[in-house]
């Protein structure tokens, strides 16, 4: 549902395909499909809402700090899930088959890495310390983290 009878269009600027530094930063196709969907909504809903759309589909493509993606995610889903469910339903299901929780433990050589449900998910500071809690305890030095997976997994 459009909010306005008047035509609307939006130019965002596509990313560089390599930082200041000359490291490689070309976003993988799963996240470009991500951002594809994210900007499905920019005509469906009220521009007020659009800053937070540009926030969510920038760090998909930037792919650097999972946990700010997921929060960005959340305020969209938030703000826009009820009228567009389907949207954040696929986005959701995507980010679940391409990001795992990091759990690393002191005294163990390889970090411990978990399924992400984002279904369940409203406050990830939340969610972490109590996974770090799960782990090892509380105030143990345990490590969590979102980091993105190599390759899809099936779900």
């Amino acid at each position: 549902m459009s909010h306005s009878s008047t035509p609307r269009s939006l130019v965002i600027a596509t990313q560089p395909d390599s930082d200041s530094l000359g490291r490689d930063r070309a976003a993988t196709p799963w996240r470009v499909q991500a951002a594809r969907i994210v900007e499905e909504l920019f005509p469906d809903v009220a521009t007020e809402q659009w800053n937070l759309l540009i926030d969510l589909r920038q760090g998909l493509l930037l792919g650097e700090k999972w946990e700010e993606v997921l929060d960005e995610f959340q305020l969209c889903r938030d703000a826009m899930e009820e009228d567009h469910y389907l949207v954040f339903y696929r986005l959701r299901r995507m980010l679940e088959s391409h990001l795992r929780l990091e759990v690393t433990v002191p005294g163990e050589s390889t970090a411990r890495h978990q399924v992400l449900r984002l279904w369940a998910y409203r406050n990830l500071a939340k969610s972490l310390k109590r996974t770090s809690a799960v782990w090892s305890g509380p105030d143990q030095g345990t490590r969590c983290r979102i980091v993105e997976c190599s390759a899809s997994v099936s779900l």
